[in-house]
């Protein structure tokens, strides 16, 4: 199927194939550059106009960094790191917070995957068909409610247009990387007809086992062999076919999607194939009634499942969810100058899993929301607030007893803006966590974190006490910016080993939960509620180097630190260690080049029975060459990671003692657009 599907991809390529070349250099690099939208936000605010700590990818810069799963394309940002648990299953890891903190979206609506409930599980979104990737730091549980306490991740896709297309468009691409004899392709076209606007895209992927420098383990075991991480292959395909109705005042569209993803589990040798089908209806209507400026609707429905089989190929698990997740908003007119939203936010899930690791039992839940933005401008300020309530009802199908909980957020922002260069911003929330799923009702062995897991019922939720600093220079001739940030979580939810005898040792338990004495066997845990403080640092700079006749350069410079500890000052486990980075970037006519160095500091400050992992450098380049034609722009790309062949292994990943990073490695690229 693969090699169809790159082969269309070059037939597509080749089509594109004018003539005659075009005289007209590609655009300069310098141009001003358009305002960046934050579409995660309902007034679609500019990044620089929000309170809250903002990244956006687009354009060039997001292709460059685009990789086989979310984590990794995101995971040298400043303040996000990545969960790296192998090929196929990586989620974003923010200020240290993963898992159920995080919320996924596309375009606005949840991923509705099952990827928080263990780091095995692969997030369903394809990072290819991204068109722009938003990044809100700290709590987000305003907007998108309880699973957004440590931040949002929006992967803007564009599925469902919002305007008619200018003309047909299309782009196709093709890429071959080294270090997992890696083969992919993806290609993407919108067109109009009358009143529909149409959009199709696709992607296949497939790589073999990646290659890793020296062994895989630290402790490396008689007979395995060097320079492979076995079961780290993965296969993915993807297909959307969208169309909306443009009318005069708004718009109406659909989209269907269908995701596929089949990788090794590293270390256990297991397998994962997962099935994912997403409908989506989004719209808009401007000005419907007297004070209204807007009407907004999302809708999204997945029907996803994924079985797991062992390393002898019997299945072991499987997992199924059906969820909804649906938005309606209303954006007021300013009243008193303030404008804002009024939201609603219903969403709808039915679980369940069967076999080995069947930790939860079936259930179903609901939550619904209300939520209310206000913002608006006074002089050279910038004001905003805010507030959230939410519900979550848990109902098991068996005879498992249900739980409700009651959420609440607030928060406020201001941002002064000194001059047209400098600005400084001040945001501040409390916001409440509802306990997930796993966190109520896990109750078995877990082999993806070589733990038998025990939920709670009693938990309660959890809230945090958030303040963000963010300090801004938009200057063209060095702009920068500094976030700083403390979050004091009351009833955090953690787990903690458990020590029947109170001898110190913690406890390790059989399949069946049943005591031994076997260093081998499963860690017993239990998750538990205590406060806790997460603060740091996040720096970013660029500076405008060379401007000459040969070309054009500029340097750039990024840092990030977190620190986390329960208030009775014990480390959190897997927390991102301090990181600083460097990089040239080279810009002349149709050529562009960059070099990156990107340092991870040895993390020290490790949880009980954590162990530490070393330091390590990343060295990698890019250069692409921009052939514009009579009707097309073709663009061929060399891109390398890990220059120095380094062994690095993620303190953020379950399998840092057994999986670590992909070795050397160098992608060639070919994309036609037109």
């Amino acid at each position: 199927m693969l090699t169809k599907f790159i082969a269309g991809a070059v037939v597509v390529c080749a089509v594109g194939l004018p003539s005659a070349f075009a005289a007209e250099p590609v655009a300069d690099i310098h141009a001003s550059l358009e305002e960046v939208v934050v579409t995660a936000h309902p007034s679609g605010a500019s990044e620089g106009h929000l309170a809250q700590p903002v990244i956006v990818l687009q354009g060039e810069e997001l292709r460059k960094k685009v990789s086989a799963t979310l984590g990794e394309t995101l995971s040298r940002e400043a303040g996000v790191s990545s969960s790296a648990f192998g090929a196929g299953a990586s989620r974003p890891v923010i200020r240290g917070m993963s898992g159920s903190r995080v919320r996924l979206l596309e375009s606005g609506i949840s991923s509705m995957d099952v990827s928080n409930l263990s780091p095995d599980h692969a997030v369903g979104i394809e990072p290819l068909a991204a068109t722009q990737i938003e990044i809100i730091k700290g709590p987000a549980t305003l907007l998108y409610g309880s699973g957004a306490l440590g931040g949002v991740v929006n992967v803007v896709t564009n599925r469902i247009a919002d305007a008619l297309p200018s003309d047909f468009s299309a782009q196709a691409q093709v890429s071959y990387g080294t270090v997992a004899d890696e083969r992919s392709g993806a290609f993407t076209a919108d067109g109009a007809l009358g009143q529909l606007a149409l959009h199709v895209d696709g992607s296949a992927r497939d790589t073999h086992d990646y290659s890793i420098p020296g062994f895989a383990t630290t402790d490396p075991i008689a007979g395995v062999r060097s320079g492979t991480l076995n079961s780290s292959d993965l296969e993915t395909q993807s297909m959307t076919g969208g169309a909306s109705y443009i009318g005069s005042r708004g718009y109406l569209g659909f989209d269907i999607s269908h995701f596929a993803s089949a990788y090794g589990v590293p270390g256990e040798g297991a397998r994962i194939d997962l099935n994912q089908l997403r409908y989506d209806i989004k719209g808009q209507l401007e000005v419907p009634l007297k004070h209204i400026d807007k009407l907004k609707i999302q809708l999204g429905h997945v029907d996803y499942e994924h079985s797991e089989f062992e390393s002898d190929g019997a299945l072991g698990t499987t997992f199924n969810n059906d969820e909804y997740d649906g938005r309606f908003e209303i954006l007021h007119q300013p009243i008193a100058n303030w404008a804002g939203t009024l939201g609603l936010q219903i969403g709808h899930r039915d679980f369940e899993a069967d076999g080995d690791e069947a930790l939860t039992p079936p259930l179903v839940s609901h939550t619904e929301s209300l939520f209310l933005v206000e913002e608006r401008d006074l002089g050279h300020w910038h004001l905003e607030f805010g507030g959230r309530i939410e519900q979550q009802h848990v109902d098991p199908t068996d005879s498992t007893s249900g739980t409700y909980h009651f959420a609440y957020s607030v928060s406020g922002g201001v941002v002064a803006n000194f001059d047209d260069n400098y600005s400084l911003g001040v945001y501040l929330s409390r916001a409440q966590r509802a306990p997930s799923l796993e966190e109520l009702y896990n109750n078995g062995p877990h082999e993806a974190t070589s733990t038998f897991e025990l939920g709670s019922r009693q938990l309660s939720e959890e809230s945090a006490n958030n303040i963000d600093i963010t300090w801004r220079a938009s200057g063209n001739a060095w702009p920068w910016q500094i976030n700083l940030y403390a979050n004091y979580i009351e009833d955090f939810i953690f787990t903690e080993n458990v020590d029947t005898n109170g001898d110190g040792v913690a406890d390790r338990v059989d399949d069946a939960g049943l005591a031994t004495r076997d260093i081998d066997s499963l860690l017993l845990i239990h998750y538990a509620q205590h406060d806790a403080v997460f603060y740091g640092i996040e720096a970013t700079a660029s500076k405008h180097l060379i401007q000459a006749p040969w070309g054009d350069m500029d340097l750039r410079a990024s840092l990030d630190y977190v620190r986390a500890e329960l208030s009775n000052g014990d480390n959190l486990p897997r927390i991102t260690p301090l990181r600083v980075g460097a990089g040239l970037d080279f810009h002349r006519a149709r050529w562009m080049a960059s070099l990156d160095v990107f340092r991870v500091a040895r993390q020290q400050d490790n949880a009980e029975l954590e162990t530490e992992t070393a330091g390590y450098t990343l060295v990698s380049a890019h250069l692409s060459y921009t052939l514009p034609l009579e009707s097309a722009d073709y663009v061929m790309s060399l891109r390398a990671d890990n220059l120095l062949d380094e062994q690095a292994r993620a303190h953020t990943s379950f399998l840092k003692d057994s999986a670590p990073l992909p070795g050397r490695s160098v992608m060639l690229s070919f994309r036609v657009r037109y």
